[in-house]
């Protein structure tokens, strides 16, 4: 087993870390298929589905193979071992833009996250509580997740693309009790209060060659609080 003291926090916490390095890949896969792989490499949704499955095929067969193995070798090794080796892979990918290569990488990533997974399960499985043990790293995986997809649906983006000042990346709709007298500003809510009330959405998406226009002003004012925004909705280059 890895050396230590599941029942004192340092140990969990070493474990909690594990755990979500090795189970994050779920909560990504929306960032990793549609942002990245779909939105940057402009991938077919075919390819890039076919990327992750390998991943995830190996990850199973990365558990699958060490998992039998786990009294016969060292935890402390194998699991920081493995996330190295995923790590590697993942920084890799970084460098290439060719299909092949990039399945091979997520073969690699995924066999290694995978066996280090085991490792790490398999820790908390002989600890001496292992149900709250898996509760703890569990809550902690899920506040990660939340951390990694507010970041993440930004900073992909941002630094995979020239973006100038006044860019807008994502955005939130607020609604109040009058939406159907104020208005929204946000097309498809406008078009689920059509549904709602017509039984189908009478306002159209925007289309290309659109320009929207944007200012925020205090009631009253007649000074916006910043400069107005201005985008032209364009059709994304395919390669």
């Amino acid at each position: 087993m890895i050396k230590t003291n599941t029942e004192h926090w340092p140990g969990r916490i070493v474990l909690m870390l594990a755990h979500v390095a090795g189970m994050i890949d779920l909560v990504a896969l929306p960032v990793w298929v549609g942002t990245a792989l779909i939105g940057q490499y402009h991938f077919s949704p075919p390819l890039a589905g076919a990327m992750v499955t390998a991943y995830l095929s190996a990850a199973v067969a990365g558990s699958l193979t060490f998992a039998p193995r786990f009294h016969r070798l060292t935890a402390q090794r194998m699991a920081p071992m493995g996330y190295a080796i995923a790590a590697g892979a993942f920084i890799l990918l970084t460098t290439t833009a060719n299909p092949a290569v990039m399945i091979a990488l997520h073969v690699l990533a995924g066999f290694s996250a995978g066996t280090a997974l085991s490792f790490t399960h398999g820790t908390i499985g002989r600890s001496a509580r292992p149900h709250r043990l898996f509760a703890i790293v569990t809550v902690g995986l899920g506040v990660s997740s939340l951390a990694f997809l507010g970041i993440a649906q930004g900073l992909v983006p941002v630094r995979g693309r020239g973006l100038c000042a006044g860019t807008i990346i994502g955005s939130g709709t607020i609604s109040t009790a009058s939406f159907r007298d104020t208005g929204s500003c946000c097309i498809a809510e406008r078009r689920a209060i059509e549904m709602i009330d017509f039984g189908a959405p009478r306002t159209a998406f925007l289309s290309f060659g659109e320009r929207v226009r944007m200012e925020a002003r205090i009631a009253g004012s007649a000074h916006p609080l910043f400069g107005a925004i201005g985008q032209t909705v364009v059709g994304g280059a395919r390669t």
